[in-house]
């Protein structure tokens, strides 16, 4: 089973393939724009060099290596996706993920949590969100759902925590206080959602076996641990002896999606928040 990885070079990426390389029977290519050095190089990854929206370049990366999984992690707007996707369906066999985020629910006036969500409500939606790519992702998603070409799944992700994170989120959860509810405005019972790095990447890997088993995949799956108050997040955090640091809002609350299709489907149970939390704490 061959995987072309697109976009392997932040948190998420980087811990997928450490996770994927793991498994038996899987070869694992990643393509860079530019050589990197061979002290950078994993000896159970084979680097392809060159530019994924170069037409003529990734027709011949597809014809040469024939990939069974393209994994496509770095891709964010609409056009260049549709300049990819014209050359992926030209493999019939071939089977496509994408990673979304779960802004490309929010339509940047107010929201409509999805049906499935722990709350059915409409919030208006923070201004630092990024509307342009939350639009974007949300045209990929509506084509991929539209076409009959090749099978393909979407991964939409939560705010992604964890070690190497590259964002504020997991600062944020590690020192969140009762200070820090007060200066934000946020409410006590108001509801919080993440997703775990340790997580996501199990998930992955346990879709991934089940491509290669060809068992059933579902088009869509909202990756994202169980959804807990502000109030238990400071009750957890009240051991936190770490220097408590000036917040700003890095996750914004009440934004809550389903994470039954995970649960259910591929049968993976979630870490418990208080686990992840203490695992948080641990990391430098």
């Amino acid at each position: 089973m061959k995987i072309l990885f697109l976009g392997g070079k932040r948190i998420l990426g980087k811990s997928v393939i450490k996770k994927l390389i793991q498994i038996k029977g899987i070869k694992i290519f990643t393509l860079n724009r530019t050589k990197l050095e061979i002290t950078h190089r994993n000896k159970n990854i084979q680097y392809l060099f060159g530019d994924r929206y170069n037409s003529e370049f990734l027709k011949f990366v597809l014809q040469k290596f024939n990939f069974d999984i393209v994994f496509d992690n770095n891709c964010y707007n609409f056009n260049d996706f549709k300049k990819s996707f014209n050359i992926f369906k030209t493999k019939k066999k071939l089977f496509y993920i994408f990673t979304s985020s779960v802004i490309s629910y929010l339509d940047f006036s107010t929201i409509k949590i999805e049906e499935e969500s722990v709350k059915k409500r409409l919030i208006k939606v923070h201004k630092k969100l990024p509307k342009e790519l939350s639009l974007n992702k949300r045209k990929i998603e509506h084509f991929l759902f539209n076409q009959r070409k090749i099978k393909f799944c979407i991964l939409k992700l939560h705010n992604i925590i964890g070690k190497n994170d590259h964002s504020n989120k997991t600062s944020y959860l590690k020192n969140f206080n009762s200070t820090s509810l007060k200066k934000l405005k946020i409410k006590k019972d108001s509801l919080l959602q993440f997703a775990f790095i340790e997580d996501i990447t199990n998930i992955i890997s346990i879709l991934i076996h089940r491509i290669i088993k060809k068992k059933k995949i579902l088009n869509v799956y909202n990756i994202a641990n169980d959804p807990m108050s502000y109030e238990e997040l400071i009750r957890i955090n009240l051991r936190n002896k770490s220097k408590k640091k000036v917040l700003e809002h890095s996750i914004i609350e009440n934004i809550i999606v389903d994470n039954s299709r995970v649960k259910e489907n591929l049968k993976y149970n979630y870490l418990n928040n208080k686990t992840v939390l203490n695992k948080l704490r641990k990391l430098k």
